[in-house]
């Protein structure tokens, strides 16, 4: 159910937060064509608080909290089971990301979370009978949780997110479990919170998201009349599983392969770190196609033909052949460029976006990430560090 008014305005008045303006560039990749230049991500906002212990239930009635999903990126939103308006979208949503996380290979890396907000109707059995209802997968992939009213408050209280009893409809909708109608409905902000694997809350979604696909029909069952023109008229600033997904990814710490990747002027020869042995490098993660990385390219083959201590090597994502070789030659690239055609490497190293450039210390782990262009100022003082 919507908040009363002034609810959403209280949230966002409650947090501390930035815009994310450092990802507001370039192409998205995971599969996806090219954007048109300039594209932004537009992630939402960035926080920076450590979670504390939180006790919950899930869905068996077991002492549970967000600590046992440590390591992972969990996609956090508030659901209620009676809910009629935003929470059959949102659980919509998050059945494409669902999809979408398994297709990158990324479900043992980010976890979906749904936490209740009716701590009155939402026991552990309602919450296997709503999951069953709509066959969302089973608790271990997708854990729904609720907790007493007094667990409920202390955690949401945390987010900063309201809810509470408020008067039913008239005339008051069906409770689907029992068939019998509701006596109250239950209002609560709509926000989708995203917590890193330390599990310090990073970032938070405002709004209820608009699903790319028709709902399944046991959720759609579920709108109200006005859940029913929400679907039909969403918001415009309303956040869609593909880009959860990609802020989730932004969060992941990178996992970087070995990177042996053919050259993209010669693909006979193989461009390796280990030909850097003892020494930092910059990574950087570009394409031709990319509008940022046509300014950002020339810089980088300056810096590299400074011959110091410093190397460079690029990864061509997304492409190869002769408009990756035109590119190069025409910024003055004389540095390794491996072919990346698959986005394999890039997707090791958690790029979403393009350009994206890591700096790597001698022993060739990751010592810093640089989301966009760089600039002249900002390469010399993340380099002179290395």
């Amino acid at each position: 159910m919507r908040p009363p008014r002034g609810r959403l305005a209280l949230l966002a008045g409650a947090v501390v937060v930035t815009l994310v303006t450092a990802l507001a560039f370039g192409a998205l990749l995971l599969g996806s064509p090219p954007a048109p230049a300039g594209t932004p991500l537009r992630p939402g906002f960035v926080l920076h608080r450590p979670l504390p212990a939180m006790p919950l239930l899930d869905e068996h009635g077991t002492t549970t909290s967000l600590a046992a999903y440590r390591g992972k990126v969990i996609v956090l939103s508030p659901v209620a089971t009676l809910c009629g308006e935003s929470c059959p979208i949102t659980v919509g949503t998050l059945l494409e990301l669902e999809r979408g996380i398994a297709a990158a290979g990324l479900a043992n890396r980010i976890q979906i979370v749904t936490v209740s907000v009716d701590p009155w109707r939402d026991t552990p059995d309602r919450l296997h009978a709503y999951r069953s209802r709509f066959g969302a997968p089973s608790g271990q992939d997708w854990p729904m949780l609720t907790g007493t009213p007094a667990q409920l408050a202390r955690f949401w209280s945390f987010f900063h997110i309201g809810y509470g009893r408020q008067p039913a409809g008239t005339p008051p909708e069906t409770d689907w479990m029992t068939g019998r109608p509701q006596t109250f409905d239950v209002w609560h902000t709509d926000v989708t919170f995203l917590v890193d694997p330390d599990g310090t809350e990073r970032t938070v979604l405002l709004g209820t998201p608009v699903p790319s696909h028709p709902l399944p029909a046991a959720l759609t069952a579920m709108l109200s009349d006005q859940g029913r023109a929400d679907l039909a008229h969403p918001t415009p600033d309303g956040w869609t599983a593909a880009r959860a997904l990609q802020t989730a990814v932004t969060l992941l710490p990178a996992q970087p392969n070995r990177l042996t990747l053919p050259s993209v002027t010669d693909p006979a020869t193989r461009i390796s770190l280990d030909a850097y042995a003892g020494r930092p490098v910059v990574l950087n993660f570009f394409a031709s196609w990319c509008a940022p990385c046509r300014t950002e390219t020339p810089l980088l083959a300056r810096f590299a033909s400074g011959g110091g201590r410093v190397g460079v090597i690029g990864v061509d994502v997304g492409e190869q052949g002769p408009a990756a070789q035109a590119f190069l030659r025409k910024a003055g690239v004389g540095y390794p460029v491996g072919a990346d055609p698959g986005s394999v490497t890039a997707r090791s190293y958690g790029v979403v976006a393009l350009p994206q450039t890591f700096f790597l210390d001698a022993s060739h782990r990751v010592a810093g990430r640089f989301f966009g262009p760089l600039t002249t100022t900002e390469l010399a003082a993340r380099t002179a560090g290395l």
